[in-house]
């Protein structure tokens, strides 16, 4: 997820930044570590993949915004059960529909990071 993301200028940094913002616990090694292991499974790689895939359908005009925006914050909302997080975050308070799909994805993959230290103690 983190090599895909790279190329948007998104980074461990700006993810410890977002998840500061999180409600929970803040342990910056622990979080770090949970986030490099979250970055690599499969489903969340495939995930990413496709909607990096919809961000780019929109710049290249091929697909409307709020079209895009609208199917990419739909699949989201399937990344805690792919990752095993038992629990939903309480959407209105973590999706932003006026901000950019990879703002809404950072913010919501660091909660599932913030989770998963959470459910791993």
């Amino acid at each position: 997820m983190l090599v895909r993301l790279d190329r948007f200028n998104i980074d461990e940094k700006q993810y410890w930044n977002t998840a500061t913002s999180l409600e929970g616990e803040n342990k910056r090694e622990v979080f770090i570590h949970t986030l490099r292991e979250f970055s690599k499974k499969p489903a969340v790689v495939t995930m990413i993949s496709s909607i990096l895939h919809i961000c780019d359908e929109i710049s290249w005009g091929l697909a409307p915004e709020l079209a895009g925006k609208k199917a990419a914050l739909s699949m989201m909302k399937a990344l805690p059960g792919i990752s095993g997080i038992s629990h939903d975050p309480d959407w209105d308070l973590l999706f932003d529909e006026r901000k950019s799909i990879l703002d809404n994805w950072v913010r919501l993959s660091a909660w599932c990071v913030k989770s998963t230290c959470v459910d791993s103690q």
